[in-house]
């Protein structure tokens, strides 16, 4: 099991029956910040296409917008799984995902996983008013939800995201999940071409 970084206060927090040393911010914004640790790994061994603007020393920066807490743990303790240096974001609704945004212009998220179905504004709300926005029009956008319907597939094609991912129905998928978006080569999957490659498979 990965060691993660130690920022402010430790609590020992449960995932999937087991203890994973970690601390978090909540920020007045109410979303929670979580720095994942990672294994030692060798030069160039992270994922290369989507790390090929960020430099070594950094850690990738993902946002999930997702108000169920099971999905949220279970997507943390995938994602410190990885050999890759990442900065975990959470949100739990869809207002505070643009409050985030918004407020971190400087310092964007490299990936944002959006799921559909969230209060305050739904996944679909938050996806018009991201591509409205020209500070956002590269963000690359994951829609991550448990929805099979194929009016949400064709809808957020339409209105900007890169790529809709099934959420997957076991930890070890949602690992494989992980690892594969973060190698993603985004000039395949950019918004509103290449529909083909639109919904994301394991196969």
């Amino acid at each position: 099991m990965s060691n993660f970084t130690q920022q402010l206060s430790v609590d020992s927090v449960p995932f999937l029956g087991k203890h994973l040393s970690s601390r978090y911010i909540i920020s007045e914004n109410a979303f929670v910040t979580r720095t994942a640790g990672y294994k030692s790994r060798k030069k160039g061994s992270a994922p290369a296409l989507i790390l090929s603007t960020i430099s070594q020393d950094r850690h990738i920066r993902i946002l999930l917008a997702d108000d169920d807490q099971d999905d949220r743990d279970i997507f943390a303790e995938a994602v410190s799984e990885l050999n890759v240096k990442v900065e975990l974001n959470f949100v739990k609704d869809g207002q505070q995902l643009m409050n985030y945004l918004t407020k971190a212009t400087d310092e964007l998220p490299d990936i944002v996983f959006l799921d559909l179905n969230m209060p305050a504004k739904d996944g679909k709300e938050c996806l018009k008013e991201i591509r409205t926005n020209n500070a956002f029009k590269d963000l690359p956008i994951v829609i991550y939800t448990t929805t099979n319907s194929l009016r949400d597939v064709d809808e957020t094609h339409s209105l900007g995201a890169n790529l809709f991912v099934r959420k997957p129905t076991s930890f070890k998928e949602v690992v494989q999940l992980a690892r594969k978006i973060l190698g993603i080569n985004w000039a395949e999957h950019k918004p509103n071409v290449m529909k083909k490659n639109y919904v994301f498979s394991l196969k």
